[in-house]
């Protein structure tokens, strides 16, 4: 099971996206959720998920700023933002997904599918490939590619 930790400040976008996780991504738990910079790094210390769905804008600073004070990151990164114009940081930021909101099911199937498999032989999560509960048509108007070790949209 992939324990995963939500850091967003809107309410309503924090339980949407939880809601998407649990229904439509197998094997995928969210264990927290935090509503600030500061409240995410004590749940991402004391849960120590293996994936974390971050937010950018906060009210007390953003979702780098967030990296930058946990220092080394021990989980994959997925980046869930109203905002498209931060997508070449969170690249170099190491991410390994970029979700416009509203999260496009499709998206965040495909999102999770690619950190499991990537991921899939460390740490016992298992080598098979994930099974996806439902499928959604996919966002039309974004595709994502993979460069150099990054997505570029």
């Amino acid at each position: 099971m992939l324990k995963c930790v939500i850091v967003d400040d809107e309410q309503k976008s924090c339980k949407t996206l939880s809601t998407l996780v649990e229904r439509y991504t197998e094997g995928v738990t969210v264990c927290a959720s935090a509503a600030s910079v500061a409240e995410g790094i004590r749940v991402i210390s004391e849960v120590k998920p293996q994936l974390v769905f971050l937010d950018i804008s906060m009210p007390d600073g953003t979702g780098f700023d967030l990296l930058d004070r946990m220092g080394e990151k021990q989980f994959e990164l997925i980046f869930t933002t109203a905002y498209s114009e931060y997508a070449v940081r969170a690249i170099k930021m190491q991410a390994a997904d970029y979700l416009l909101k509203p999260i496009d099911i499709a998206e965040l199937q495909q999102a999770v599918a690619g950190v499991k498999k990537k991921n899939g032989a460390r740490a016992g999560w298992g080598s098979e490939q994930p099974q996806l509960k439902h499928t959604a048509p996919a966002h039309k108007d974004t595709i994502a590619i993979t460069v150099n070790g990054g997505l570029e949209f």
